[in-house]
């Protein structure tokens, strides 16, 4: 089997290491195996050489010993620009890509697989692991992986195992790892593998690490170090030596004498400083993080006597075994690491952080995870969110914000995404997260299969809130759409009894029913009337408690008597009166849902000149209509209604027909409003807008179910929650500016009679119940009953 070049490489800036699997022969050759560990570099930089097409970037060793940017004595070559310190080109996000690719080519190229340690701490830490994967792209170093430093710690560590590391499966295993800005503190848990080779332990990530600010971190060291020097050390200038005594004196507690030469190519002296007897002792009581671990690993790039001070300080701090790691772990954990993924053995198990965003469930906004936060994959391995997040674009909508939310940043963003031309139907839109552990940014991704396109949200392009997601969350559910309350008409015990000593319907039933030929005209007029807006029969088909049991029986032996009539009528395409038509239909859904059918069928058989066998005079199709509004009384008849007068007839539309049936229909069920498609939903709500016009300048004698429908449309928000949502429906707008053109017309009414003015102001109330429904309040609890005490009824 080949041998394959591996590396890994400790690329912190300030001491860089790197261990390979190779070395060269006196003779050039190469030998592959074993472990080569580098010299550390200390204030490792990058020089650029001048080549003959464009700059070349050199990092490692040769940096090291170059004498370009190192001050005026040496010519053109010294030139501050001609040099950059490692730290900064991993520090600063518009570093080139070529300049980062040579921090780490000028350690070591050619590997076939290579691993690069990453801290936890960085707040731009994913677009640092994404420069870096570009660069090991750019330098050819091989298949790159990106492993967090306490990883590779535990790794590094696990090469040396023996009685004072034994490693077991589930073993938790504390980090303390130097960092700049002080410790950061982690905890992983071994995971044992069976290999051919034997049992494997891989370290497990299950959180971020916890950051400890002390002014033991790098950054305090140094700048003690720096306080040291006469001269302050300005990292634009060409002082490389003093910045690399300084941090010498910082990391091991002394510093050499160093003789360099100034801008003016002058001799320049840089004494030996020693601050061994300096340390102090890290603040406060803070590794309770660490708490039950089996044992805990202390990492630090120090040597000297600021490794052996801040060792036995944390010794005296922790309760726990610790062991004082070598300071080329880290690139042995590096190179462990690539050899196992050589293997394709596991490297590590690592989290995902969690990203949210807000979707709409029961008309309120609620916390949607994009990623499992108790989902741990093996490293290198691509997570794709196993449930999408759902969103829905209204008709005509181009385009979508999304509310995203990321582990570890205060604030939420804001998403825009624009799809061009908006569609004439509700799209289904999916969002979810492809990413994998220590890899960059997570690829947010919103996908529809009907567009048949992708897009990409942009982070870092998102708009940043103001407000936290808490707040979000709460805000966009009070935002949610109404949906007007569904209409039912009450029954009414008075009418039962009589009112100001009329005879009662108790009374005429019972009499109607004993005859032969009942007074059907009678009966229908009876059950038609209504007192204080309640019906003899409610609209859900209930009578009053109240009613005697022998008034009930009557009443059925009429409802049964009558149904035969009709039915009898209607399957023999025979026309007739139709009293008891009407006296059927003002049960509700009381009657037998068959009649509703026959009906129906009756209305797909008229022809385009709207006329049937069955009906004798035109004014009674409103009753058939309407009779059908009124006994629709299951999901089944309600799509059947729909798909009869929106596609199965070729009637005229008329505003007592198709306009006031479907008004009822949608505004008394929770289920006809679904069976809606976006298509139909636009035809109706045009329907309802022709008539708004059509009444523009007249006493609006034909205006009592346009706006009834338009109030049953607007409950299409069971199905599409922001339907008639002024911002998020282009319809909206179309019906909101019919009813202020209707309310400034109406104005002209209230000029004339005060019955013309009391019209005027009752259309106007519930035509501003309507706008306030477009804007998503519900203001008025009963406006689909005030809609419905508009119309006249047959």
């Amino acid at each position: 089997m080949r041998k394959l070049k591996l590396c890994g490489y400790d690329l912190n800036g300030l001491v860089d290491r790197v261990a390979k699997n190779w070395t060269f022969t006196a003779g050039g050759d190469t030998l592959i195996g074993g472990e080569n560990l580098s010299q550390p570099i200390v204030a490792p930089s990058i020089v650029r050489l001048l080549g003959d097409r464009k700059p070349i970037w050199v990092g490692g060793a040769q940096a090291s010993f170059a004498p370009h940017g190192r001050g005026g004595g040496w010519g053109d070559i010294g030139k501050v620009e001609n040099r950059m310190l490692v730290r900064e080109v991993l520090a600063d996000q518009g570093a080139d890509r070529d300049q980062l690719a040579a921090c780490m080519s000028g350690l070591a190229s050619g590997a076939r697989f290579s691993v690069v340690s990453i801290d936890e701490h960085d707040a731009a830490i994913e677009q640092l692991q994404e420069r870096l994967i570009s660069a090991i792209a750019k330098a050819r170093l091989g298949r790159p992986l990106l492993v967090w430093r306490s990883v590779l710690v535990v790794l590094g560590q696990l090469l040396d195992a023996g009685e004072a590391f034994a490693p077991k499966d589930k073993m938790k295993v504390g980090v303390i790892s130097h960092n700049a800005s002080g410790l950061s503190l982690q905890t992983l848990i071994l995971r044992s593998t069976n290999l051919e080779t034997g049992p494997e332990f891989a370290p497990e990530r299950r959180q971020n690490a916890e950051l400890v600010a002390t002014s033991q971190g790098y950054e305090g060291l140094l700048k003690r170090a720096q306080a040291k020097f006469e001269r302050k050390i300005d990292l634009s200038s060409e002082q490389c030596a003093q910045f690399e005594a300084q941090l010498k004196l910082a990391l091991h507690g002394r510093s050499d004498e160093v003789l360099t030469r100034n801008s003016r190519g002058a001799f320049v002296h840089i004494p030996a400083f020693d601050c061994s007897t300096e340390q102090k002792p890290i603040e406060g009581d803070v590794f309770g993080k660490l708490d039950g671990c089996d044992i805990v690993l202390f990492e630090t790039l120090s040597e000297g006597s600021t490794r052996k001070f801040l060792f036995e300080d944390i010794q005296r701090r922790l309760s726990l075994p610790l062991i004082l790691t070598k300071p080329e772990v880290v690139a042995r954990g590096a190179l462990e690491a690539a050899r196992r993924l050589s293997n394709g053995y596991p490297v590590y198990f690592d989290f995902l952080p969690t990203i949210s965003t807000i979707v709409l469930k029961d008309f309120s906004a609620k916390n949607f995870d994009l990623v499992n936060a108790d989902e741990t994959l093996p490293a290198g391995r691509i997570y794709r969110s196993k449930s999408p997040a759902k969103f829905a674009m209204q008709p005509g909508q181009s385009s979508i914000s999304i509310y995203l939310k990321k582990q570890m940043i205060d604030r939420p963003r804001k998403a825009k995404i624009d799809i061009g031309a908006g569609a004439d139907e509700i799209v289904p839109v999916g969002l979810s997260v492809e990413q994998a552990p220590a890899a960059g940014r997570a690829k947010l991704i919103v996908e529809s299969p009907s567009l048949s396109r992708q897009f990409f949200i942009d982070w870092d392009s998102a708009e940043e809130l103001s407000q936290t997601w808490d707040e979000l969350l709460e805000e966009l559910s009070e935002g949610s759409a109404s949906i007007p309350k569904r209409l039912v008409l009450p029954s009414s015990m008075d009418l039962w009894n009589g009112i100001d000593g009329n005879e009662g319907i108790a009374e005429i039933v019972t009499r109607e029913a004993l005859k032969k030929s009942p007074d059907w005209k009678t009966l229908a007029k009876a059950f038609a009337r209504s007192y204080k807006r309640a019906y003899p029969i409610s609209s859900e088909g209930e009578i009053p408690k109240e009613v005697d049991d022998d008034v009930l029986r009557s009443l059925d032996d009429l409802t049964d008597r009558a149904l035969v009539d009709v039915m009898d009528r209607l399957e023999a395409r025979r026309p007739g009166e139709n009293e008891t038509l009407q006296f059927l239909t003002w049960q509700f859904k009381r009657v037998d849902p068959k009649l509703t059918s026959a009906l129906l069928q009756i209305l797909h058989e008229r022809n385009s000149k709207g006329r049937h066998i069955t009906v004798r005079y035109p004014g009674s199709w409103v009753l058939f209509y309407q009779g059908v509004g009124r006994t629709c009384s299951d999901t089944t008849r309600e799509q059947e209604a729909i798909n009869v007068m929106l596609h199965n007839s070729t009637a005229p539309w008329n505003w007592r027909h198709q306009t006031a049936a479907l008004a009822f229909i949608l505004s008394r069920s929770d289920t006809a409003p679904m069976h809606l498609s976006q298509t139909e939903v636009s035809f109706l709500t045009s329907k309802a807008l022709e008539e708004f016009s059509e009444q523009l300048g007249s006493n609006y004698t034909k205006f009592n179910y346009a706006p009834f429908l338009l109030g049953g449309l607007i409950r299409w928000r069971l199905k599409s929650p922001y339907a008639f949502m002024l911002g998020s429906d282009p319809l909206a707008e179309k019906v909101q500016a019919a009813i202020l053109k209707t309310i400034a017309d109406l104005q002209r009414l209230s000029r004339n009679s005060w019955e013309e003015k009391a019209k005027a102001e009752r259309y106007t109330r519930v035509l501003e119940g309507l706008l306030d429904e477009l804007n998503g309040v519900s203001s008025n609890p009963d406006l689909l009953l005030d809609l419905f005490n508009l119309k006249d009824s047959s």
